[in-house]
């Protein structure tokens, strides 16, 4: 039990700060469009002719950002998915239980190692019971990383994830496009 916790306390550590330093990146992609979209607007207020222009420059860029973050909340829900092996879920819901299976496993239905419980109790809202689990905005850290932990927890002892996700021919190709 204690080495199980230690093992998904390691994941989600290592996962926290893979997020972390992808979280730019994350974010410019996930706004992209609307950013695009919205930015002419903001340039065109700031240059307003009436004297106006930084309150109308602050106006255009509460609307993007706020586009923006409508526009997350909405990709999140309805179109980011995790095709993993054997099956495809949603972000923007609940991190099911396996078919036939627990959403938490014995070995973690009781936390005691201090790393695995501080760390719940940074990315965890559903006070550990997995209910309010779903991604609300992927552009978000913190709420990537609530979805993140429990698809940790939910799969740790899920052997399909121990396997390579390309085929021997796969990673043939893979190697002869790298190696000159």
């Amino acid at each position: 039990m204690k080495q199980a916790q230690l093992m998904l306390a390691g994941s989600i550590d290592m996962g926290a700060v893979e997020q972390s330093r992808l979280d730019p990146f994350v974010n410019s992609v996930m706004c992209a469009a609307v950013t695009a979209a919205f930015k002419p607007l903001a340039y065109r207020l700031g240059r307003s002719p009436l004297g106006r222009a930084r309150a109308l420059e602050r106006l255009g860029h509460r609307i993007t950002a706020a586009a923006d973050h409508a526009w997350d909340r909405l990709m999140t829900r309805y179109f980011m998915v995790f095709e993993g092996p054997g099956e495809r879920l949603r972000l923007g819901h609940d991190v099911p239980p396996l078919v036939g299976e627990s959403l938490i496993a014995p070995a973690f239905e009781h936390p005691s190692e201090p790393a695995l419980v501080d760390l719940f109790a940074e990315f965890d809202r559903t006070r550990f019971t997995g209910r309010g689990s779903a991604s609300v905005d992927w552009a978000v850290l913190h709420d990537r990383m609530e979805w993140i932990c429990w698809f940790f927890l939910s799969r740790h002892y899920d052997e399909r994830l121990s396997q390579s996700p390309f085929s021997l021919a796969e990673v043939q190709q893979l190697q002869d496009a790298l190696v000159p």
